[in-house]
């Protein structure tokens, strides 16, 4: 039900939320390999590692809840309730 639907909706939209992040920081890195600055691309491809790290994190770790939600709420579902 309601549940399930949240949780899906969070599993979808906070994934999306973070690539605009991790495209946005990769844009960054783009602009500062232009400028020719080592020192401002080192510390910006470092910044991108650890956004790319932490967006991996968090959307295997939703999407395993999502699972994991899933097989706790399915006998609520009504439609998977033997016939009596």
């Amino acid at each position: 039900g309601f549940i399930h639907g949240l949780l899906s909706l969070i599993a979808v939209i906070v994934p999306l939320v973070l690539d605009i992040l991790v495209a946005l920081r990769m844009l960054a890195l783009l602009e500062t390999a232009a400028t020719e600055e080592q020192e401002g691309l080192t510390e910006a491809a470092g910044k991108l590692s650890r956004l790319s790290c932490i967006t991996l994190a968090v959307t295997s770790g939703l999407t395993a809840l999502l699972y994991i939600a899933q097989v706790l709420l399915l006998p609520q579902l009504p439609f998977l309730q033997p016939l009596l």
